[in-house]
């Protein structure tokens, strides 16, 4: 699976939980559970189903201590851009490589 976002929590006892949001084969999106080994197929609404396993662990949103949200917080992965800036160095690579051949 390669992971294109992370949302995470943590509960009121203060123990982080999170959840990985990622692509398989196509178009077939993917979220799986660090703290439980969970993993379900999420075509639509992946980050809704990653809040409402984050919910059956005990996260919670609202307010914290001193007015601090809580709840869940989404990362991105760069994964997907490092891959698209290196498809694009190989078909930059190969543009040049073409052009030196016709003489």
């Amino acid at each position: 699976m390669l992971t294109t976002s992370t949302v995470s929590g943590s509960t009121e006892s203060g123990s982080t939980h999170r959840v990985r949001i990622g692509r398989g084969f196509g178009d077939v999106r993917y979220i799986e559970c660090d703290t439980c080994g969970h993993r379900q197929m999420a075509q639509f609404a992946a980050r809704s189903k990653a809040d409402e396993h984050l919910a059956s662990h005990g996260v919670t949103q609202g307010q914290g201590v001193a007015g601090e949200e809580t709840g869940t917080v989404q990362e991105l992965s760069p994964a997907p851009w490092v891959l698209g800036l290196l498809a694009m160095m190989v078909v930059l690579a190969m543009a040049v490589a073409g052009t030196g051949q016709g003489g």
